[in-house]
């Protein structure tokens, strides 16, 4: 299990990251539409009917062109707009920041419950082996009680139960 950690993982894995990603692009996106309201005038054209009392009524073309001024509105919009996308960029870093450091954490304890079924494999389980065989050449040879061999059979069941759900952690 050697592989190494990094955001593109996690941005592609999960989905609060995507989301939080969507998040900041839509307020760069609308800080983009708050500098053009800022600077660029709205144009409106329309065509309307006219029903005149005395006479033959017709047609109204008409064109409204609103020419942003120095508005306190307008600057605060894009003020906000700007903290907004400000306050996303934070969110997004925060919610990639906690992905990878829950990836680290799952990743640490994989590694913890792997060294623990290797000790028990490789450590503990032989000694406990040895043991019952040291209690039944014991038993055998008259020196040694029954209980002791109880016992020792008793603890290499154990340890043989602990490694298996050492196993089952590592799974």
């Amino acid at each position: 299990l050697h592989c190494t950690l990094s955001g593109d993982v996690v941005t592609e894995a999960r989905p609060e990251v995507r989301a939080a990603g969507r998040a900041e692009a839509s307020a760069a996106a609308s800080l983009r539409l708050a500098r053009l309201d800022t600077w660029v005038p709205d144009v409106m054209v329309g065509l309307t009917w006219m029903d005149m009392r005395m006479g033959d009524d017709a047609w109204m073309p008409m064109v409204r062109v609103n020419v942003p001024l120095v508005s306190g509105r307008r600057w605060d919009a894009r003020r906000a707009a700007r903290h907004d996308l400000s306050a996303a960029r934070a969110g997004a870093s925060a919610v990639t920041n906690t992905a990878m450091a829950e990836l680290r954490d799952a990743h640490a304890r994989t590694i913890g419950a792997r060294d623990v079924l290797d000790r028990y494999s490789k450590e503990i389980l032989p000694v406990f082996d040895a043991s019952l065989e040291s209690a039944r050449a014991a038993y055998v040879a008259g020196n040694g009680d029954f209980l002791d061999l109880l016992d020792a059979s008793r603890s290499l069941l154990d340890a043989r139960l602990s490694r298996d759900r050492a196993r089952a952690r590592y799974e």
